[in-house]
């Protein structure tokens, strides 16, 4: 049961990563996919929309974002502190993002106006995955403290479920 729940989370975040991805991308293709047709693969059908492949790249790199994400969160990687694995992710994340820039000709690699608009892209998309896993587990916080509350007033009151 519990094996079957981490996939379940495992790609209930790579759904939610790749949602934002997709926003992003919708609002910079109806802002620039008319100038970007034909300079960006990304923006192939110009501001009409998204071709099946980019999206498929899209959450391809979303399950590995995801996997990598996991990797450096787990037990396996628990003596370096929270921030030095928020970077060592980002880096990463970074690197496969600028690989599939290669890979699949997202933008041309030697121009930097691309490149200045996949940072920001990039991070407002971290930012707002970032205040959702925030708010996520503030909100499961908040529900667990909750119930504990109401334990130990059932605990104090001396009712129990046993009878």
């Amino acid at each position: 049961m519990e094996k079957r729940k981490k996939v379940f989370d495992f790609f209930g975040q790579v759904l939610a990563g790749f949602s934002i991805t997709v926003l992003a991308l919708i609002f910079l293709t109806k802002a620039f996919g008319r100038e970007a047709e034909g300079y960006s693969s990304i923006f192939s059908m110009g501001e009409q929309g998204i071709s099946c492949d980019t999206l498929l790249e899209f959450f391809s790199l979303s399950v590995i974002m995801t996997f990598i994400s996991r990797l450096f969160f787990s037990e396996l990687i628990k003596k370096i502190g929270v921030l030095g694995r928020t970077l060592c992710m980002l880096v990463c994340d970074v690197a496969m993002v600028a690989w599939f820039t290669c890979r699949f000709g997202w933008f041309p690699v030697d121009d930097w106006k691309p490149w200045c608009m996949f940072f920001l892209c990039f991070f407002l998309c971290f930012i707002v995955s970032m205040a959702v896993s925030i708010l996520k587990e503030k909100t499961e916080n908040a529900a667990l403290e909750e119930a504990l509350k109401k334990l130990q007033k059932e605990d104090k009151d001396g009712v129990s479920d046993e009878n």
